[in-house]
């Protein structure tokens, strides 16, 4: 079986807040995806912000996300206005 498309979404006035809070919806999705003996596929993740503001914070601004070796991945997070 394979899972083809699938979504996280998260809402707050922080970027920051976003950050974490995706950060650990990811925690428990491939986790829970490791023990059914399925993992993500690390090339086809992405993250959009979407916002209303011009100037949306620091433009080099990143998630991490921890994989199931523990190793660290960063996403670059840019806005989509």
């Amino acid at each position: 079986m394979y899972v083809d498309d699938s979504k996280l979404t998260v809402s707050s006035t922080s970027i920051a807040s976003n950050i974490t809070l995706l950060a650990e919806a990811y925690k428990i999705v491939d986790q829970w995806l490791w023990k059914a003996g399925l993992t993500l596929d690390q090339d086809k993740r992405e993250i959009m912000h979407y916002t209303r503001r011009k100037k949306c914070g620091d433009p080099t601004t990143h998630i991490e996300l921890t994989e199931q070796d523990g190793s660290k991945t960063k996403i670059l997070v840019t806005p989509t206005i």
